[in-house]
């Protein structure tokens, strides 16, 4: 499992401000599990279509309660451009909804090791 977390001093003008974010690469076979207390999970992913691509995030709290699910079209992509696309779409999600303690969750080593 892969993990990044953001330093207290993020470059905002004071360190309450800054956002305690954490990317996980999940395994499609695994149970999901949810966040320790008073976290976020968003859990994101993209499918491939030959005439388009849709991304998907859901945010879910420590109980598993859903908090929101948020899905987009995009014209048709490579697999990389996709789970790119919805990496950042969680991201916006999360800053949008003024989130502190975020885990984000995607099954893309490549995108979540950007991160």
């Amino acid at each position: 499992m892969l993990a990044l977390a953001l330093p207290k001093k993020c470059g905002l003008k004071t360190p309450p401000q800054c956002h305690a974010w954490t990317f996980h690469l999940a395994h499609p076979a695994l149970k999901w599990f949810p966040p320790q207390p008073g976290w976020i999970k968003i859990n994101f992913d993209v499918a491939i279509r030959p005439h388009a691509t849709i991304t998907t995030a859901v945010g879910r709290n420590e109980f598993g309660n859903v908090l929101f699910a948020h899905s987009n079209l995009f014209p048709p992509s490579d697999l990389t451009l996709g789970e790119t696309q919805v990496a950042f779409q969680a991201i916006k999600l999360a800053i949008y909804r003024k989130y502190s303690y975020v885990l984000f969750e995607g099954d893309s080593k490549g995108v979540i090791e950007a991160f």
